[in-house]
């Protein structure tokens, strides 16, 4: 930029704004291409990002449910076929909502984030990185914000391998989400629906082996 008592030679008045757009230009295709439809996942979120990303509104007609009943298949290990939950211990179903409207577990539009939560290799045990995370995502439950809604904790893997075994690693891991907020954090497991879905809600469908992913899904209830 030129000094104010150093006003630009004649000549060059315009060269640094035709500069600055060209170089916008450059960076702009030198950006990698996503498909329309590739959503995000975050690395490292702070508690207030989550906040601000789950206390956004509820898609109409979508109010929280507030009635659950307990699971009484705690052997299984394969998430049910038609809803995705995942059969463990201390989960929870969300029940009804008057008139018999059957309230649904995964609300499309609700507020929702995609994390980057690692595990050991093909395993549900946490890694340090993903404690970190989850300490954030804990803080984040616990204010006055969303401190009295549900939520759904939700597996996903990339194509990678049998579908059936992506769907039981899928729901082992969201488990050890919900088990680590639970045991760490003191959140009601009432609170929390694991879902599996293994492969079958890729974040990028065009490219289903990518990393990507790879993701533990927290979504409003």
């Amino acid at each position: 930029m030129h000094s104010p008592s150093m006003p630009p030679r004649a000549g060059f008045r315009f060269l640094p704004r035709r500069i600055g757009t060209l170089a916008a230009m450059m960076a702009t295709l030198a950006l990698p291409s996503l498909p329309a439809h590739a959503q995000s996942r975050l690395d490292a979120p702070s508690a207030q990002e989550l906040i601000e990303a789950l206390a956004k509104p509820m898609p109409d007609g979508q109010a929280p449910a507030r009635r659950t009943r307990a699971l009484i298949r705690p052997d299984a290990k394969l998430p049910d076929a038609t809803t995705a939950l995942c059969d463990t211990p201390g989960n929870a179903l969300a029940g009804t909502r008057g008139a018999g409207k059957t309230r649904a577990l995964y609300v499309t539009d609700a507020p929702k984030v995609d994390l980057n939560v690692r595990f050991a290799l093909d395993s549900s045990k946490l890694s340090a990185d993903a404690e970190q995370m989850l300490d954030a995502l804990g803080q984040a439950l616990k204010s006055p914000e969303l401190r009295t809604e549900t939520f759904v904790i939700a597996g996903h893997t990339d194509r990678q391998g049998n579908g059936d075994y992506n769907k039981r690693l899928s729901c082992e891991r969201a488990a050890a989400v919900g088990d680590y907020l639970a045991k760490r954090h003191g959140i009601a497991r009432e609170r929390l629906v694991i879902l599996g879905f293994g492969f079958d809600r890729l974040l990028n469908p065009d490219q289903a082996d990518d990393e990507i992913n790879r993701r533990v899904e927290v979504r409003r209830n």
